[in-house]
């Protein structure tokens, strides 16, 4: 429901450059339009959606971000609301935030520690940017310091 109407959170990456997360903007604009104007009126009169928003800045979010994160949650709130046919009851949202679910993720095999401190070869697969980044490290210091000393 969140996709349909564009509200989800959109990834966007390229090569080396990873951007901030935005809503993808996807779907019905009058509905996203309504659930912003939702969102904005339910800082005033709903405490439970307000500590959701309030949790946002202190993750660096600005003031759009975090209505749009509780724009998503009003969406979610109101799939279970139509699914069950029942009314919102603060108390239920808050059990649902606390109840732990099982985690399904596989176990992550053990790093090798003896290669932790292994030197990046120049031979990897690597965008433009990664390679400059690599060979300025690679450079010695010591003619850094010599040409910036003046001396010859």
């Amino acid at each position: 429901m969140a996709t349909f109407f564009g509200v989800q959170p959109r990834l966007k990456a390229s090569g080396d450059v990873s951007y901030k997360p935005k809503i993808s903007k996807q779907g019905a604009g009058l509905v996203r339009r309504e659930l912003y104007l939702i969102a904005f009126r339910t800082l005033q009169n709903e405490p439970c959606l307000r500590a959701v928003y309030e949790k946002q800045p202190a993750k660096g979010m600005s003031h759009d971000a975090a209505l749009g994160v509780l724009m998503h949650k009003l969406c979610r709130i109101i799939y279970g609301m139509l699914s069950s046919g029942s009314v919102f009851d603060a108390s239920i949202d808050q059990f649902n935030q606390h109840q732990t679910i099982p985690s399904t993720k596989k176990e992550e095999p053990q790093k090798d520690l003896a290669r932790r401190f292994q030197q990046p070869s120049l031979d990897a697969p690597l965008s433009r940017r990664q390679r400059r980044e690599r060979k300025k490290n690679y450079e010695p210091q010591a003619d850094g310091v010599s040409a910036s000393a003046g001396s010859s």
